[in-house]
């Protein structure tokens, strides 16, 4: 129907017609890929304003083409109506060809195309129906509707072709977009350390390792906050960062992992990259490595200890070997002299050398007694004293002390006195020799420190729980006194209340301290209270068993006593006593010859252990007295031989004779096969009272050990 109204000359002008086409939908194009940023409300309004100036002033340049003669005449105040409306018409265009660039292939090029002829017609909407705009000196035939027609064809084809050709530039730019995406996941997915892409906190992306640290499937991370997977992470203040943090699994287990992030920009748009490494196996070396070293640690820790050990034990030894050797030496001499002493007390001598041979027996008993604190204070420092577990009687316990201090105190013209109460157990069961030992040197003191006025002693039992009895012992005194600041000092080692005490009352200070020692290891405590010019109280409390048969406990000995006792144990004998002593010190064998020369005693000396044996072997002997220290074979080898005689010999009483009087002595001499120990210097009633219990049958003898 149009073909009357086109012309030769009308396809010729078609090309211009297509350029302006071809224009607007490029601009359109290019304004639609603009970044989000910019397809805002204020932006779609800006591009509208430009595209529906552009829209109609191609489609007036379109018209003067087409129509050389025709003139446009537009008044201001119609322009002002006709442009609004333009634009509005591209606006509206530009929403149209913004939704179909959601859409794909053939559709999205068909809404493109027909967006640009819509435009051109809004614009020719806007401009034709008002007759006074135009103004034509051509023919009527100039504005017929075939060249608009070819105009508006024109356009959709451009805008097809040019929609067909973005589509498919768009196509093969996603693909090589997929394509490197791929790649690059591929590339992140084969990394052995996680990645993880975030912003502000919130996880973007993740590749597999991350996903299988965390044990979690790719979709579980991405959208979530990085810290519900490291509770401890924080964005780095700077561009780069470091940290080693606990990685939350899904099955609650924590994996220790290394961080590194790194900021990255793209365009106005940046985001966090890290690096998450499995530090475990780190871990664990670091762990084995920290174990190994405690191990190395501990080994030279306890070789070190071992070989402090080694040279404390040592150097114990050593000690133990030196005391035992001074105490031979110092025993030996001594026993020698008090036991000389003792016999010229005996003798019917005069005053004045009476006093002299006194004078000498005080101080060799002085240097004895030194010499035990000596060996006690060593056995209580190196642990090595034991105590034993008799019945004995405390009241006769305590009237012991009295018999033996009582005649001191009575020289000093002194009243000693005992008040036990009611509440005193019979008997108990402990070591009374050691008990024995803290009293007598506490009542030493007393009686020792005392001018006038009296010594008290007081046993009280304040307390009997399940069985047992929590003994008290006081000495109370009228003596000198000790001031209140001096008293913390009494039961230290080598120290007295003051200087002066030594050089006027002599001693060493070692006997209060010796107390506090045993008391305190056999689970007790003591205690002093004194007023300078007033008196003191010593006092001291032990946690004692109560005796089943108080008849077991021993009764007490009173001077003088053992040696009736041996007489009649002699007289039961009906004969004298057949006795060998084996010492190769003739002055020890004279001292015993001298402390038995008044009982009916038959002894034989012998210097050494051969002839020891061989004696045995020729006389029937009631016991033996034996010193440990001989030549060619000392008295344990001795004992061993004698035993191994069998017959008489096996069970033969064999009293051990020694300076040594540590506890390792007495069992030694009981693992021999010795029956009894005297430590020397020799005590007459010691001897006596092992001599007695060897002439009791072998089941009644006590297998007494004096020390």
């Amino acid at each position: 129907m149009f073909a009357d109204t086109l012309s030769a000359q009308d396809f010729g002008r078609l090309p211009l017609a297509l350029a302006a086409g071809v224009v607007a939908v490029q601009l359109a194009l290019q304004l639609l890929s603009l970044d989000r940023a910019h397809r805002r409300m204020l932006s779609a309004v800006l591009s509208g304003l430009v595209l529906g100036a552009t829209a109609g002033t191609v489609f007036l340049l379109a018209l003067c083409a087409w129509f050389p003669t025709l003139r446009i005449a537009l008044p201001v105040g119609s322009l002002a109506v006709a442009l609004p409306l333009c634009i509005a018409g591209a606006i509206g265009s530009i929403a149209a060809i913004a939704w179909g660039r959601r859409g794909g292939g053939r559709g999205r090029a068909l809404l493109f195309g027909l967006a640009l002829p819509a435009l051109n017609v809004a614009a020719l909407a806007c401009i034709l129906p008002i007759p006074d705009w135009v103004a034509a000196t051509a023919t009527p035939d100039a504005l017929a509707p075939g060249p608009l027609i070819v105009v508006l064809l024109g356009e959709l084809l451009a805008g097809l072709l040019l929609v067909h050709a973005n589509a498919v530039a768009d196509r093969r730019y996603a693909a090589r977009t997929e394509r490197e995406n791929a790649g690059l996941r591929q590339l992140a997915d084969s990394a052995f350390e996680g990645i993880l892409l975030h912003r502000s906190g919130r996880v973007l992306d993740a590749n597999a390792a991350f996903c299988a640290m965390a044990g979690l499937p790719h979709g579980a991370i991405a959208g979530r906050d990085v810290t519900a997977f490291m509770p401890d992470f924080a964005a780095p203040p700077g561009a780069t960062g470091s940290a080693e943090l606990e990685l939350r699994q899904s099955d609650g287990g924590r994996l220790p992992v290394e961080t590194l992030s790194r900021e990255l920009s793209f365009g106005e748009d940046a985001v966090q990259v890290t690096a998450v490494r499995d530090i475990s196996e780190r871990r664990a070396a670091e762990r084995s490595a920290r174990d190994r070293q405690r191990v190395i640690d501990l080994q030279r820790e306890t070789e070190e200890l071992r070989e402090r050990t080694r040279i404390a034990a040592e150097a114990s030894r050593a000690r133990s070997t030196f005391l035992a050797m001074i105490s031979h030496e110092i025993r030996t001499p001594m026993n020698a002299v008090l036991g000389l002493v003792t016999a010229l007390e005996e003798e019917g001598l005069p005053d004045s050398q009476r006093t002299v041979v006194s004078a000498i027996r005080e101080s060799a008993s002085s240097l004895l007694r030194l010499l035990n604190d000596i060996l006690d204070f060593s056995r209580l420092d190196t642990g090595r004293l034991t105590f034993e577990a008799i019945t004995f009687s405390p009241a006769t316990l305590t009237q012991e002390a009295v018999s033996v201090h009582g005649p001191v105190a009575l020289a000093k013209g002194l009243r000693i006195d005992t008040d036990i109460g009611a509440d005193v157990p019979a008997a108990l069961v402990g070591d009374a020799g050691r008990l024995r030992q803290v009293l007598h040197n506490l009542v030493a003191n007393a009686v020792k420190f005392t001018a006038t006025g009296e010594v008290v002693i007081r046993v009280r039992c304040p307390e009997r729980p399940d069985g047992a009895a929590r003994m008290q012992w006081e000495v109370c005194d009228t003596g000198i006194g000790v001031p209140a600041d001096r008293l913390g000092l009494l039961f230290a080692e080598f120290v007295q209340a003051d200087d002066s005490i030594a050089r006027r009352y002599g001693g060493s200070g070692l006997g209060l301290a010796i107390s506090r020692r045993i008391i305190e290891q056999m689970g007790g405590t003591i205690e002093a209270e004194s007023r300078p010019g007033e008196g003191s109280v010593f006092r001291f409390i032990v946690t004692l068993q109560e005796a089943i048969d108080p008849a077991q406990a021993a009764p007490a000995t009173a001077p003088g006593d053992q040696g009736e006792r041996f007489r009649a144990a002699l007289g039961r004998l009906g004969r004298p006593m057949r006795v060998l002593v084996a010492d190769d010190n003739p002055t020890n064998r004279f001292v015993v010859r001298l402390l038995l020369r008044d009982f009916d005693v038959t002894l034989d000396m012998v210097a050494d252990g051969p002839a020891a044996v061989l004696a045995v072997t020729a006389t029937a002997y009631d016991a033996i007295c034996m010193d440990m220290l001989m030549p060619e074979m000392d008295g344990l080898q001795t004992t061993r031989a004698i035993r191994n005689l069998g017959g008489a010999a096996a069970a033969l009483p064999i009293i051990a004779l020694t300076a040594n009087a540590f506890s390792e002595d007495v069992q030694a001499c009981t693992e021999a096969g010795m029956t009894h120990f005297v430590a020397k210097p020799i005590a007459r009633d010691m001897l006596l009272a092992a001599l007695e219990d060897a002439l009791a049958p072998p089941r009644d003898r006590r297998l007494a050990q004096a020390a």
